[in-house]
């Protein structure tokens, strides 16, 4: 399965915006150019990884397909911008995690 997707400009193959699917399954990497913010970018190549994750995954051997693939994102809680998009396509906060450096 591919893990990434991504949006390029059709005259330069220049990326714009991507995501990613880590190798647990969870999204990450969302990454949108400045320039090219604010387009709704960001929220297609969610839904595009959702659906060729869906596509790839597809349903439990010997059961039926669900008919949606649940995901999970990492987003950091200062990263209010981020927050809003994923809200704004209608995920909501399941858990917190804190994570501890130790030198």
């Amino acid at each position: 399965m591919a893990h990434t997707s991504v949006i390029r400009r059709s005259d330069t193959g220049q990326p714009v915006a991507w995501i990613l699917t880590h190798a647990a399954g969870d999204l990450g990497a969302l990454y949108t150019i400045p320039e090219y913010r604010r387009r709704g970018l960001a929220k297609w190549v969610v839904e595009e990884r959702l659906k060729a994750g869906k596509t790839a995954v597809g349903g439990v051997e010997g059961g039926e397909a669900d008919d949606k693939l649940r995901g999970h994102v990492w987003v950091s809680w200062e990263n209010v911008g981020s927050r809003r998009l994923w809200e704004s396509m209608g995920w909501v906060r399941g858990w917190s995690a804190r994570w501890v450096c130790i030198k």
